[in-house]
């Protein structure tokens, strides 16, 4: 009877590596798909959500010469019982719309016995409602000219026209606050007549809203 002799050759280095270097490789992809995954999904978690109704609810106005540094104000403040002043809704769609029904009017004048020190007037006057639709970008942008404003460790977001101009920006705090500067629409330079001074004041609002 003749024996069946059955051998198994051993693999070779060659073919050792290459299996290893396989599975290795899938392991790695693995690993980065997985990785891609979950730095989505935290990106997802982490993203902040601006969407809602945002109300005026206090802020700052400040005035100063341009033409003449010597020439100084102190801020004015500005709650909502002042002047209900604007409403902001933040769509999920990438556009926000700004709701005014008043008018907020600052005007500069001396202190009495001084030509140097300006104090400033506010004036709230009621008007018919009216809406101006931007459109939003979260994070950090720039329309070539201006650069919205990013305060490190806080989530920025500005309101561009129809042309990419910043018309409003700011940042977005802890408490559902959401500070806007004074950029575009927020900001205006006007000359004016104060005891024989000619003065080029440039006039920078500072708003916070709340999330309703």
């Amino acid at each position: 009877m003749s024996k069946s002799i059955i051998t198994r050759k051993s693999p070779t280095l060659g073919k050792c590596l290459t299996k290893l270097i396989m599975k290795q490789t899938k392991l790695f992809l693995l690993l980065i798909i997985s990785t891609v995954i979950l730095s989505c999904s935290s990106d997802d978690n982490d993203r902040p959500d601006y969407t809602g109704t945002w109300k005026f609810n206090r802020g700052f106005v400040s005035s100063f010469s341009e033409n003449n540094t010597d020439v100084s104000s102190a801020p004015i403040d500005v709650t909502s019982e002042d002047c209900s002043i604007q409403e902001i809704v933040i769509n999920a769609d990438g556009t926000a719309t700004i709701t005014s029904s008043s008018q907020l009017d600052i005007s500069v004048q001396f202190v009495e016995g001084t030509t140097n020190e300006l104090e400033q007037q506010l004036t709230c006057t009621p008007t018919a409602e009216s809406s101006k639709t931007y459109s939003w970008v979260a994070g950090p942008y720039s329309d070539g000219t201006n650069i919205s404003i990013e305060v490190p460790g806080y989530d920025a977001i500005a309101f561009v026209d129809e042309d990419g101009i910043i018309q409003l920006n700011g940042n977005l705090y802890p408490g559902g606050i959401l500070s806007m500067g004074s950029n575009g629409i927020n900001s205006r330079r006007y000359t004016t007549e104060i005891s024989g001074q000619t003065l080029e004041i440039k006039e920078e609002r500072y708003f916070n809203y709340k999330k309703q």
